[in-house]
């Protein structure tokens, strides 16, 4: 994606497309709007077979619109013997610690999770630390994933590291910091102090216009964490898509993104599924779109 510019991402929680059958949902992968830049699809147990048989047509639907797609798995994926979710025929195999296991497990992961869908790019959600062997298989198959995916692979694909917000320090980041396309950071409920709290810990790794810190959406029955408010412009999600790295660094932040974004607009406590017109994420793109025409108008004078 162009880095001169900041991205507004938005993950969709994919057991809430309508094509699952079983629960009352109201939301639509792709009805998702053209002014997002790129969309991670958030898988779990809850997820359908027919969500996977839909799935390439809702994402041709989608790049029609010229917004790319990415897939979200877990850390544990990359590292765990015999891993296993709902949506795989069969566990994942078990792989020697060494180059020739980490590329085994690489291709097992595009083969089962990826191959088929026509995605633009692969997630990472990195939801604990590890150590130890787990850390070097870790390690060693985000490598390997980087030969197909990400800047190092020169294949135009997205590689992307997302700091989950059940960790304070990832072990992982370190090792493969240098292969990422964008590292994504859950901020959620979290003050702008904090925020730049954390860019301060991973600036000596990734610049900028690679950090991407995130807002959520409220979700059914889920955390409050007071990210979306109105006004929006008093909101902790608007001062995230107005603020950028502390002075004396180089260059603008690579943009936020927004989880659950199928809950647009939903307000804190209000359990019950209703469709969105994406409002809430409509005003922060614009907002982060007049932050890229200032920049623009300020070096041209």
């Amino acid at each position: 994606m162009d880095e001169t510019r900041e991205i507004y991402m938005a993950y969709f929680r994919a057991w809430r497309d309508c094509s699952n059958t079983a629960m009352q949902n109201v939301a639509s992968l792709e009805e998702i709007p053209a002014f997002i830049d790129l969309v991670g699809i958030l898988a779990n147990d809850d997820v359908e077979a027919t969500f996977w048989q839909g799935l390439s047509r809702q994402i041709e639907v989608l790049h029609g619109k010229g917004i790319k797609v990415a897939r979200t798995i877990f850390l544990p994926a990359l590292y765990e013997d015999g891993h296993y979710d709902k949506e795989l025929r069969s566990p994942l195999s078990s792989f020697s610690n060494d180059q020739k296991g980490y590329t085994s497990r690489a291709r097992e992961i595009e083969e089962k999770y990826l191959k088929g869908f026509g995605y633009d790019g692969l997630i990472v959600d990195v939801d604990r630390n590890v150590e130890g062997v787990d850390l070097e298989k870790a390690a060693g198959v985000f490598r390997a994933l980087s030969s197909h995916w990400g800047p190092a692979s020169l294949s135009g694909r997205l590689l992307i590291f997302d700091h989950d917000i059940l960790v304070e320090h990832p072990t992982l980041l370190p090792k493969v910091a240098d292969l990422i396309s964008y590292l994504f950071v859950d901020t959620y409920g979290m003050s702008m102090k904090h925020v730049e709290s954390i860019w301060d810990d991973v600036q000596s790794l990734v610049p900028a216009h690679k950090f991407v810190p995130g807002f959520s959406f409220y979700e059914e029955n889920g955390e409050r964490w007071g990210d979306v408010s109105r006004p929006l412009e008093k909101s902790k999600a608007f001062a995230l898509a107005q603020w950028q790295p502390s002075a004396g660094q180089a260059g603008k932040k690579g943009g936020v993104f927004a989880y659950a974004i199928d809950r647009d607009g939903a307000e804190e406590g209000d359990n019950k599924l209703k469709p969105t017109v994406f409002a809430v994420s409509q005003e922060i793109k614009k907002t982060l779109s007049e932050i890229e025409e200032d920049s623009h108008n300020e070096t041209h004078r």
